[in-house]
C-alpha cells in the first residue's frame, strides 16, 4: 500500500454514529497530508409515496401523471440536500481544523438509492473515487433488531473486497 496517497470514503448521515466516525477519522488522519478524505452523506430513502402511482385510466395521462412524479421526486431531493448541507459543510470545517487542507477534502451527496443497494452505491463511489478505506459509523443493537432491519455496516464489511473498512461503533 502506498502510504503516501491514501484516500478515504466517510459516510455520514447526520446521525451520531456518523459524528462519531468523523470524530475518529479526524484523530486518525488530522494534520497528515498523506491523506485524502471525500464525505458522502448519504440521504434518506424516497419515502414510498413518491416512489410509484397507481396508474391511470388512459394512457395520455398516464405519461403526464409520471411526469409530475419525477419532478416530485427531484423536489423531494433538492429538499434533502438542502437540509443535509449544513451537516456536510460542518464536518468539512471539523476536517479542515483538524489539518486537513482544502485541497484534500471532497464531499458529495449520495442520493437515496434504490431499496437494498446502498452497499452497492457506497462502494460505486469509492472505486470511482479510487478511495482505498471506507469508514462507516454504527449504533449496537440488539441481535434482534439486526436480524430485522439488517445492518449497513456489517452488509459492507461483507461486501468490499479491496477495501479497508473502518467500523466506528
Amino acid at each position: 500500500m502506498d502510504i503516501k496517497r491514501v484516500r478515504l470514503l466517510v459516510v455520514m448521515d447526520g446521525s451520531e454514529a456518523s459524528e462519531r466516525a468523523l470524530r475518529y477519522v479526524t484523530r486518525v488522519v488530522g494534520g497528515r497530508r498523506n491523506f485524502r478524505v471525500c464525505l458522502m452523506h448519504a440521504l434518506p430513502p424516497v419515502p414510498p409515496a413518491l416512489l410509484e402511482f397507481g396508474g391511470e385510466q388512459r394512457p395520455g395521462e398516464e405519461e403526464s401523471s409520471e411526469e409530475a412524479l419525477r419532478r416530485r421526486q427531484r423536489q423531494w431531493v433538492a429538499e434533502a440536500k438542502r437540509q443535509a448541507r449544513p451537516a456536510l459543510d460542518r464536518a468539512l470545517g471539523i476536517l479542515r481544523k483538524a489539518g486537513l487542507a482544502p485541497g484534500r477534502l471532497a464531499a458529495k451527496f449520495l442520493d437515496p438509492p434504490i431499496r437494498g443497494r446502498m452497499v452497492e452505491e457506497i462502494l460505486s463511489q469509492a472505486r470511482a473515487r479510487r478511495c482505498r478505506g471506507i469508514v462507516i459509523g454504527r449504533e449496537s443493537m440488539s441481535w434482534l433488531r439486526e436480524f430485522v432491519d439488517g445492518d449497513l455496516a456489517q452488509e459492507l464489511v461483507r461486501a468490499a473486497k479491496g477495501f479497508t473498512v473502518w467500523v466506528v461503533e
